[in-house]
């Protein structure tokens, strides 16, 4: 492709399906990004993907985010 992790990528860590949907579809500024994207044709390819962890090492400020997952 065109190398994305040179130049352009995100990553994103979402508590909930809840809370993407409601970025996705309800923030204004997103909205436009998305419509942006479409008409000003920023991209020659596209990825969306969800991961689910396998395993978590560290803390994010003092909490590891992860660790209900592994219980």
């Amino acid at each position: 492709g065109e190398a994305p992790f040179i130049r352009q990528a995100t990553l994103s860590v979402w508590e909930n399906a809840a809370a993407i949907r409601e970025y996705a579809y309800k923030n204004p500024d997103h909205i436009d990004a998305m419509r942006r994207t479409r008409s000003e044709n920023w991209y020659s390819e596209e990825l969306f993907a969800r991961f689910l962890p396998i395993g978590s090492a560290g803390k994010w400020n003092g909490v590891d985010p992860l660790a209900k997952l592994f219980r």
